[in-house]
């Protein structure tokens, strides 16, 4: 199991404008840089959403398992209807997301 810096982590603005994420304890988790892709440049507000999504990371890792949790012990549908699969196929993405995270 890999271990992650531990949340909350927060999106900031270095004073060049170029956004990051830091821990807690103000280490730098992530430095996102305004890369070159197919289509130009990201842009800064792209950028800036990107370092909120990745800083936002930890608390939906939790929401994740504790859906998991749920769901792993409180359904009880018929194999063979529309909501057991839309549920069995919205269950695995939950874990895949999970397992995504290699924790």
């Amino acid at each position: 199991m890999n271990k992650f810096t531990p949340g909350p982590w927060k999106a900031e603005v270095d004073y060049q404008g170029c956004p990051y994420v830091s821990a807690k304890n103000k280490d730098m988790v992530a430095d996102i840089q305004l890369a070159k892709t197919n289509n130009g440049f990201v842009s800064a507000k792209e950028a800036i959403a990107n370092a909120h999504l990745i800083a936002a990371a930890p608390e939906m890792l939790e929401s994740l398992k504790w859906a998991r949790d749920i769901f792993e012990n409180q359904y009880d549908l018929p194999i063979d209807n529309e909501p057991y699969i839309a549920f069995q196929k919205g269950f695995n993405q939950l874990k895949n997301a999970i397992n995504k995270a290699k924790i």
